[in-house]
C-alpha cells in the first residue's frame, strides 16, 4: 500500500465467522511529508510515535510528537531514567504535530524512555514511549563452574570435612 499524500488514514478488516457473527478491527495510522502540521486531523490530548520498531546506534528516531490542539507547547524529555530528568525541549507546535530528531547513541542500549507533557482545557496530559535500543549482541555466553565440594565423614568424631 503506498499513500499518494499527507493524512490520517484507516485500514479497516471485517471477518465473518462460521455462525455469521461479524467482527471489524481496525488501525488509524498518519502519513507524515512536507508542510505537514496536523492541524485538520484528530489526536488525542497528546501522543508520541517513534517511525520505527527498534533503533541501532548511529540511528536518528523521528518521534512523532501529536496532540488535540492546535499552538500547544509541549514539555519534552529525552532520557529520563528513574524519575530522573535532564531539563526539557519546550516544543511550541504550529499545528497539532511535529516531528522531534533524537540520535540513537551506544549508551541509550539496552532502550530509553522520552517523557512529553502539555497542559489543554487547564489539565496535565502527560505520555511516556520506551525507545526500544537492543543490545548490540543477542546472544549472551555464560561460563559455568561446578566446583566440587566433596564431604567425607570421620568416624567416631563429630565433625565433617570438607574438601
Amino acid at each position: 500500500m503506498a499513500a499518494s499524500k499527507n493524512g490520517q488514514y484507516r485500514i479497516s478488516y471485517k471477518l465473518t465467522d462460521a455462525a455469521g457473527d461479524e467482527i471489524e478491527g481496525g488501525y488509524l495510522f498518519t502519513v507524515v511529508g512536507e508542510g505537514f502540521d496536523g492541524r485538520d486531523y484528530r489526536f488525542n490530548h497528546l501522543e508520541l510515535v517513534p517511525d520505527k520498531r527498534e533503533y541501532a546506534p548511529g540511528d536518528v528516531v523521528r518521534l512523532q510528537i501529536n496532540t488535540d490542539r492546535v499552538g500547544s507547547t509541549v514539555l519534552l524529555f529525552v532520557r529520563s531514567t528513574n524519575g530522573v530528568y535532564l531539563p526539557p525541549n519546550m516544543l511550541r507546535l504550529k499545528g497539532k504535530s511535529t516531528i522531534e530528531e533524537i540520535a540513537i547513541v551506544k549508551r541509550d542500549m539496552p532502550n530509553f524512555f522520552v517523557e512529553a507533557m502539555t497542559i489543554s482545557d487547564g489539565n496535565v496530559h502527560s505520555e511516556t514511549k520506551e525507545i526500544i535500543v537492543p543490545p548490540e549482541k543477542r546472544v549472551v555466553n555464560v561460563d559455568v563452574w561446578i566446583i566440587a565440594k566433596t564431604a567425607q565423614h570421620c568416624y567416631g568424631r563429630d565433625r565433617v570435612i570438607l574438601g
